[in-house]
């Protein structure tokens, strides 16, 4: 074994689509060939996997599974969940969650991932721990403003509480500003609702807002220090750095990998509900965890 640790970034060359709309990259086949490395040798390092494991959910299941075959320190996942907030917002631990909303934009697949990324770091650290998701379902054009205005009204609140967050959301209403909406609707298996709002042309950041029991408010917050686009480019990748280097010199990861093998999956799925045209229920995303009662998120 001639390295400490390993970084891989599986998301660059041109690779093909398939029919639901996922780019084919080879994060699986990247992550076989060290696993392979750690089978020869006899050793295993940490590992840092950057964003999703995969966009197969069953691909995602046998990554995970080595991990903790192997058992190497793993850690995966998105810049954004320990970016700065804006205003600073963290949940208190075992704080009861009755519902949540967090708004992304830009592609479906890449940026879909960091916003469920947003909505889990949040709710994660809720009352019970995480107990996984019973059902997904993807909803576009129309229909994402039909559920709003129907079925989904409790999200309009936590809604317009995340839009106003965010420096950069487009005057004007989003029914106007959006082309093409799309939303990701997620029961979890407590009860917890949470509804991911896909707003390209209206949104240009990550916002999130969550409604407490017993609050009569929901409480926002932007992923980003205010000024830091102005600045230099990419400053919310410090944050990440940071906890890569500190899993590869403790070799503790500062936030469980278990956040992105959930994200990973209920993306996968939902972009199955997105052919299939409904609700898919299915016990693959029962996978359940602790957050840290002390994490790391970029501060300045």
């Amino acid at each position: 074994m001639a390295v400490d640790a390993v970084c891989y970034v599986g998301e660059h060359g041109e690779y093909p689509w398939n029919e639901r709309g996922q780019k084919l990259y080879p994060r699986y086949e990247i992550m076989e060939r060290i696993v392979e490395v750690f089978r020869r040798t006899g050793k295993s390092v940490p590992v840092f996997s950057d964003k999703h494991f995969s966009y197969s959910w069953s691909k995602a299941k046998q990554i995970y599974g080595w991990s903790r075959e192997l058992n190497f320190p793993f850690m995966a996942g998105s810049s954004i969940p320990v970016n700065a907030r804006t205003p600073f917002l963290e949940f208190p631990y075992e704080a009861e969650v009755e519902n949540a909303v967090v708004i992304g934009y830009g592609d479906l697949e890449a940026y879909g991932f960091h916003t469920l990324e947003a909505l889990q770091c949040m709710v994660e650290r809720r009352k019970g721990g995480e107990t996984g998701i019973r059902s997904v379902e993807w909803l576009e054009g129309e229909d994402v403003w039909k559920w709003r205005d129907g079925a989904g009204r409790w999200s309009v609140p936590l809604l317009e509480a995340a839009l106003a967050c965010d420096p950069h959301t487009k005057p004007g209403r989003a029914e106007d500003n959006v082309k093409k909406p799309v939303l990701f609707l997620l029961e979890y298996r407590d009860g917890l609702r949470a509804a991911a709002y896909m707003l390209e042309g209206h949104a240009s950041w990550w916002t999130f807002a969550g409604k407490l029991k017993g609050s009569a408010q929901p409480v926002a917050t932007c992923f980003e220090a205010v000024g830091a686009k102005e600045t230099r480019e990419f400053p919310h990748f410090d944050g990440l750095e940071h906890c890569i280097e500190e899993l590869f010199v403790t070799g503790k990861p500062p936030y469980p990998v278990e956040r992105t093998f959930l994200t990973t999956c209920a993306l996968s799925i939902l972009f199955e509900s997105r052919v299939w045209k409904k609700r898919i229920e299915t016990s693959e995303l029962a996978i359940t965890y602790r957050a840290p009662r002390e994490i790391y998120v970029q501060r300045a």
